[in-house]
């Protein structure tokens, strides 16, 4: 803002001539040596050279006023930067915290799913080792005289079972007489010539663990 440059009543401009106050102002700011000088300056060159100076010192005054305004105007800048990046750190280290607490979870989430796959692994192995003791198990058995005097067993049984069925239906029809007709007799049914209870079908969805046996032993039962 521009001074007030109006003249007062009281003022000393008016009682004086012109340059005498500038030239008592030099004669306090100047050296002794320079005023010598000062005393054979005519005062209206000394008005003029101290109008010249303060028209420096109000641009100077100027400037340095712009120049402060910058800087406060920078200062705020900065302060207003320093509280948003401040806001930002703040911000980044909850976020580092929740990363870390997620983490955290994940690792103690992967570690539990370890432990889970690892007793699985186990547990399949376990059990494809027993199954594979089992299937040589039967393999051996197949194998052995046991099995062999077992089928041999079993056959004798049936034939047995089919001899007796067909004395049975023989009974039946009282074929003891002279001319029985033999082709009435019948296999496939009981040694009453009643056909035999349906037998139950097995599930096909229940594999047969050893029937894979049955082509590498060549047995058919």
């Amino acid at each position: 803002m521009n001074p007030d440059w109006a003249i007062s009543a009281r003022s000393s401009v008016l009682r004086t001539l012109v340059g005498q106050d500038s030239f008592e102002l030099y004669k306090a700011c100047c050296l002794n040596r320079d005023q010598i000088l000062l005393a054979q300056t005519v005062h209206t060159r000394v008005e003029e050279h101290l109008a010249h100076v303060l028209m420096q010192a109000s641009a100077f005054g100027h400037n340095l006023a712009l120049k402060c305004s910058m800087f406060r105007n920078d200062k705020a800048d900065a302060e207003k930067k320093i509280r948003e990046l401040e806001q930002s750190l703040e911000s980044a280290k909850a976020a580092e915290k929740e990363a870390l607490e997620a983490k955290t979870i994940a690792d103690a989430q992967v570690a539990a799913l370890g432990s889970q796959l690892s007793a699985t692994i186990e547990e399949d192995e376990y059990k494809q080792s027993l199954a594979n003791a089992r299937l040589q198990g039967a393999r051996d058995f197949l194998k052995s005289p046991v099995f062999k005097t077992a089928i041999d067993v079993q056959s004798a049984q049936f034939l047995n079972d089919g001899f007796d069925k067909c004395i049975a239906q023989v009974v039946h029809l009282k074929g003891f007489a002279e001319g029985f007709d033999q082709s009435c007799l019948d296999s496939s049914l009981d040694g009453q010539l009643q056909p035999y209870p349906p037998e139950t079908a097995p599930d096909p969805s229940e594999e047969d663990e050893f029937a894979s046996l049955i082509d590498e032993i060549g047995y058919v039962p």
